[in-house]
């Protein structure tokens, strides 16, 4: 999909500014793909961790129970288990109050639309100027006889949303190509750098055109009906 050479350290903003639109999320389709049946799923940040809201407004008691009938039969791994778990679920829920508002989750499904390849990245937008872009997590990790073999490398890939649909029905992309991302030492230098090169075709690569089939997006395995 990405090649790591157009990965930059940093993001286009330090942190997310733009508050997410419901009308992105669902299931959509690339022109482009050859496999008619792949799609990609985005979702909203209540999908991913809805059950982390509902468990973190029961009440005690019922908090309890919940945990006393999973490990019923062990007292003592019910006290760790819980103090474990409640440590976790809060975790996730402060994830939650973090991101609920500025963030999509991005899964791709290839092989005939059954294989979650890119799962739930998180990634926000940035307005450049007039322009916007959508800033991706990027993790690559060599693979050698099935192990990891050498350094892993971890930053961000942008992608440019160059034409909206005012229905929100078909979205045309490029990803931004630039081997000199890696050097930047700020989310200040990468705005500069694509501020400066943004209107030049050599910018970019992989151009797809996406168009919605489904406004679906709470679960990833009910959206493999929607999609096809």
């Amino acid at each position: 999909m990405l090649s790591c050479k157009s990965v930059s350290k940093y993001t286009i903003d330090e942190k997310p500014l733009i508050k997410t639109d419901s009308a992105f999320y669902g299931v959509w389709k690339a022109v482009e793909d050859t496999d008619k049946a792949n799609y990609i799923l985005i979702q909203s940040p209540y999908d991913i961790y809805h059950h982390v809201d509902w468990w973190y407004h029961m009440d005690s008691v019922k908090k309890r129970t919940y945990f006393d009938e999973k490990f019923l039969a062990d007292p003592d791994r019910v006290r760790m288990a819980f103090a474990k778990d409640v440590t976790m679920l809060n975790d996730a829920y402060e994830e939650f109050k973090e991101k609920k508002d500025h963030y999509y989750y991005i899964t791709y499904f290839n092989r005939h639309g059954k294989n979650p390849l890119y799962q739930q990245w998180h990634s926000f937008l940035s307005k450049v100027n007039n322009a916007t872009f959508l800033n991706v997590p990027y993790r690559y990790v060599p693979i050698m006889n099935g192990h990891a073999n050498g350094p892993s490398k971890v930053g961000f890939f942008f992608v440019r949303l160059i034409k909206i649909s005012p229905a929100f029905d078909s979205i045309t992309t490029a990803v931004v190509s630039d081997t000199t991302l890696w050097q930047l030492t700020s989310s200040k230098e990468v705005r500069d750098r694509l501020t400066k090169n943004m209107n030049k075709p050599t910018f970019y690569s992989d151009t797809l055109h996406f168009y919605k089939v489904s406004g679906y997006h709470l679960s990833l395995e009910e959206s493999k009906q929607k999609a096809n």
